[in-house]
């Protein structure tokens, strides 16, 4: 009841105006939730600029299976990029639109947080949406050259300072969280709930299927 009460317009008569919508507040269980996706979006982004500074062991320089490795990296990393770009600073009015009511932000896990985007984040959000994320005609015909470890330096500041403002984090996930940004931890694994007894369909033993995508980083993969 809290939730649609907060998270609805009020339905008045025909003719009268609907009280705005206000994004409802994440319950613990929710916050706690999207507490291992972030851990896992911090993951991806610090692991994939790993690959980047180090491609000896999977970029082979030629054939098509190194173009789609190194492609797939970067796009990896640009998706998982753009999901912590929103995750600390959201476009404005965010709060009252519908389609973020699932979403988790900065914002949830702190008494007062006050965003700061750097200046190049909003044109670096939306090239990510119109060349990897959708497909449009703004595509360029060459792809541009990005500027990973500048992105991934802003991004790892506004993170820290999310670490030490979070009242509402689980004190694991921001210790797992600064590790990773300050110390480089390359792999650790999220604290997901034990998987169901039949795990074959999440270990993609059978052709056509894919692993599971979050949660099961381990330590020599």
């Amino acid at each position: 009841m809290r939730r649609s009460l907060r998270a609805w317009a009020l339905r008045l008569s025909p003719g009268t105006k609907r009280a705005a919508y206000l994004r409802p507040k994440p319950t613990a269980d929710e916050l706690r939730q999207g507490a291992e996706h972030l851990l896992y979006e911090v993951q991806m982004v610090s692991n994939t600029v790993a690959l980047f500074e180090d491609e000896s062991s999977w970029n082979k320089g030629y054939g098509w299976q190194s173009k789609t490795l190194y492609m797939a990296n970067l796009e990896s990393f640009l998706v998982h990029m753009r999901a912590l770009m929103d995750f600390v600073c959201p476009p404005r009015k965010w709060e009252t639109r519908q389609v973020n009511e699932r979403g988790i932000f900065a914002a949830d896990y702190c008494k007062a947080w006050g965003t700061r985007p750097w200046p190049t984040l909003r044109e670096q959000h939306k090239q990510i949406s119109r060349e990897i994320q959708h497909l449009t005609l703004d595509r360029p015909s060459v792809g541009r050259n990005w500027e990973y470890a500048e992105m991934l330096r802003k991004l790892r500041k506004e993170l820290l300072r999310f670490i030490d403002e979070a009242d509402g984090l689980p004190s694991e996930i921001g210790d797992s969280l600064r590790g990773i940004l300050e110390r480089e931890v390359r792999v650790s694994t999220t604290n997901t709930a034990a998987p169901p007894l039949d795990i074959t369909p999440f270990l993609g033993s059978d052709p056509g299927m894919s692993r599971a995508t979050t949660g099961f980083i381990s330590s020599g993969e």
